[in-house]
């Protein structure tokens, strides 16, 4: 399942970050400041779709796609198969725990960056503050 605005002609930068309305809403501020960024980039988030909707209709993103969907599977799959949209991308974000697989089919697929946070922080450090530290990367 996929919600979009149009957003034509753009490379793209895609964010992956699965979970429940907690984990999504922990997200805005990071999203927002990929946004900072990349002000004229497509964003797309890859995670819960009835909470990306709210970030979809607040503006953070371009567009919200269902973890559970075929292009993420396709991703997993022997040998993976890349959504088109995700060939050549600006960006890759990936909240996930075990991203060493999804990272190198994108980077195959001719991302430029692909970056990795947590979705489990140090017991002493709150998920909030892990997704701020992780974006100051990307936030210039």
């Amino acid at each position: 399942m996929g919600y979009t605005r149009s957003v034509p002609g753009k490379r793209g930068i895609v964010v992956f970050r699965p979970g429940a309305l907690g984990d999504t809403l922990l997200t805005i501020e990071a999203l927002a400041a990929i946004r900072r960024t990349w002000p004229d980039e497509s964003i797309e988030l890859v995670g819960n779709a009835p909470a990306g909707v709210l970030l979809l209709e607040a503006g953070l993103i371009d567009r919200v796609t269902a973890f559970d969907c075929l292009d993420v599977t396709g991703l997993y799959a022997q040998p993976p198969r890349v959504a088109g949209r995700w060939h050549n991308l600006r960006a890759a974000v990936l909240w996930l725990g075990s991203p060493d697989l999804v990272g190198a089919v994108l980077r195959g697929a001719g991302a430029a960056t692909v970056h990795w946070a947590s979705p489990h922080p140090p017991p002493a450090m709150h998920t909030r503050i892990t997704c701020l530290r992780h974006c100051r990367i990307l936030d210039h």
